[in-house]
């Protein structure tokens, strides 16, 4: 079960976009989209990010956090040395983990 995409709210929001604002600009980036919409036959590949960015189990929780924050991202996946996925750190988790831990400490 090797991770090959993702598909994140940013990528459900391109797909959704009427057909005449394609292409459009964001940021620096160009980008081209596919109005799934418009398509019977859409697949997944057709919307998800295949450019991935993962957390290794092994990292320090600071580092993940800091890697979410860099690109926006509320779910990271986490992968082990061959790609393959094994988990995820959401932001949900982290508030739920850190709220545990200040009521622990109080």
């Amino acid at each position: 079960m090797k991770l090959v995409g993702v598909i994140e709210r940013v990528d459900l929001l391109r797909a959704m976009l009427p057909p005449d604002s394609l292409p459009y600009t964001y940021g620096s980036v160009r980008m081209h989209v596919k109005n799934i919409l418009l398509k019977k036959d859409a697949k997944v590949e057709d919307v998800m990010t295949s450019k991935l960015i993962t957390a290794r189990k092994d990292m320090l929780l600071k580092d993940v956090m800091v890697k979410m924050k860099k690109y926006d991202l509320e779910r990271l996946p986490v992968v082990d040395g061959k790609g393959i996925l094994i988990g995820e750190v959401t932001l949900k988790s982290l508030i739920i983990y850190f709220t545990r831990l200040i009521k622990e400490k109080g």
